[in-house]
This record gives C-alpha cells, sequence and structure tokens, in this order.
C-alpha cells in the first residue's frame, strides 16, 4: 500500500512541478510523515524531501530514527502540537500532508505556518477523511465520530471494540475496558474532523487559492458525487499559497 501511495505523490509532484525547477532543487516537506516511507521514497528519487513529526508519535518516532542512522541525518524535524517549525520562511515549494489534517485542534495555526514556509506560488497538497465517512478510518469504528465526544461516543466505542479483531499494538495487553478507554482518548484528543467546505474556506480566507482534487471520469466529475466524495469518503485537494 505504501508504494502505491508514493507512486501516487510522485506523480503529484511531477505534474505540479512541471519540469520547472531541478527536482533536486525541489524542497518539499511531509508534513506529517509518519515511519518516513515517503521522506525516504522521494530523497531515493533524487527529491530534497524532508519530514515532520509530531514528538510523541512513539511508533512512528523509533522507525525515523532508523532511517535518520541510515540516510535522512538532518531530514527528518519533529514537532509539538502548537504546528510551530524550524524552518525559514519561504523555505518549501511543495508540503504534503495525507491522513494528518484531522488530527488538528487548531488548523489555523496550521495554515499560518504553511503559509510562512512555503514559497510565495507554493503548493500544498492535503488529503484526509471525510467528515461523515461512514467507518471512523483510525478506530476502524463505523460512525461512532458522526457523535459529541461525550458518554455516547464512549458508549458506542465499548460496543463496537466486541467486534475489533486487529487491535493496535499498544492495546493488544490491554483489557476490554482499557481498550475502549485508550481508543476513546484517542478519539476525544487526537481526531478533529472539518467538513470540506469550512476547510476549504479557512485556506482561502488566511492566503490561498484552492482546487479540489477531480476525476478525470465525466460521470463521476460532477458536483453531486463531488460533495458525496467530500463529505462521505475523502477530501482531496491543492492550497496555492498568493
Amino acid at each position: 500500500m505504501s508504494n502505491i501511495i508514493n507512486q501516487k505523490f510522485l506523480k503529484i509532484i511531477e505534474k505540479l512541478n512541471n519540469k520547472k525547477t531541478d527536482k533536486k532543487n525541489l524542497r518539499i516537506l511531509d508534513w506529517g510523515c509518519g515511519k518516513g516511507d515517503l521522506v525516504k521514497f522521494l530523497n531515493n528519487n533524487g527529491y530534497d524531501c524532508y519530514g515532520l513529526e509530531v514528538v510523541d508519535n512513539k511508533k512512528a518516532k523509533d522507525q525515523l530514527e532508523l532511517y535518520e542512522n541510515e540516510l535522512l541525518k538532518d531530514k527528518i524535524f519533529y514537532i509539538k502540537h502548537d504546528n510551530m517549525t524550524r524552518f525559514t520562511p519561504n523555505f518549501f515549494d511543495i508540503v504534503i500532508t495525507n491522513q494528518v489534517l484531522e488530527h488538528m485542534s487548531n488548523k489555523i495555526d496550521f495554515i499560518n505556518e504553511l503559509k510562512r514556509i512555503l514559497k510565495t506560488g507554493g503548493f500544498s497538497y492535503n488529503i484526509l477523511p471525510a467528515k461523515f465517512r461512514f467507518i471512523e478510518v483510525h478506530l476502524k469504528m463505523p460512525f461512532v465520530h458522526w457523535v459529541p465526544k461525550n458518554e455516547l461516543r464512549k458508549f458506542l466505542i465499548i460496543f463496537f471494540n466486541v467486534f475489533k479483531i486487529n487491535h493496535w499494538s499498544e492495546c493488544k495487553n490491554l483489557s476490554f475496558i482499557q481498550q475502549a478507554q485508550y481508543y476513546f482518548d484517542y478519539s476525544v484528543n487526537k481526531t478533529f474532523y472539518l467538513g470540506a467546505n469550512d476547510l476549504f474556506n479557512d485556506f482561502k480566507k488566511n492566503g490561498f487559492y484552492v482546487n479540489e482534487s477531480r476525476s478525470k471520469n465525466k460521470i463521476f466529475n460532477n458536483i453531486f458525487i463531488q460533495f458525496l466524495k467530500n463529505n462521505f469518503i475523502s477530501i482531496e485537494f491543492l492550497a496555492t499559497k498568493k
């Protein structure tokens, strides 16, 4: 799966760059780089790619430290939840986020920092789950993220935990109730879904043009299908710094 995603972003980067800049001089940031697979892949393909990950993502950090020792020294950076990076202004040509924006409690802070580190005319390509996707992509539980962050959500997580087969590694040795509590805490403290229009407006109001990703197939490229995709499947869009 990671190779498919890497190839997808490689094609996106090639299209955005359109051979205007030598790829070794094209600065790319994978914001929320996880285990660093895309950072490693793009550097191996000749791009100047950096990775950014939050300091408390232990699983990602363990793998990133291996990559740092191998070939990514000075390419991986860690960030706190305030979204403030150490990069100089106008540093990047392209910033990528994949399954990241739904974890940000203050998206305006992120957008402002993105605007600071991107060059004028630079691109931010973003993919995230839709607000009303039937299955919550992280917990793999149906519609728990539709309800308020209260006891009702906790009850639903306890209920669906009965049927959960593949538990997170950090939960495998916990009791049933402890597992449910862990998933509930994650849902409350680490997921902040926003509707597509609200998200697009936040970018537009803070210095970006926004273009939605659309299918090349005319059947799927209409307003109704795009509405369904943005609200019930995934949001995919390009933001260009003014």
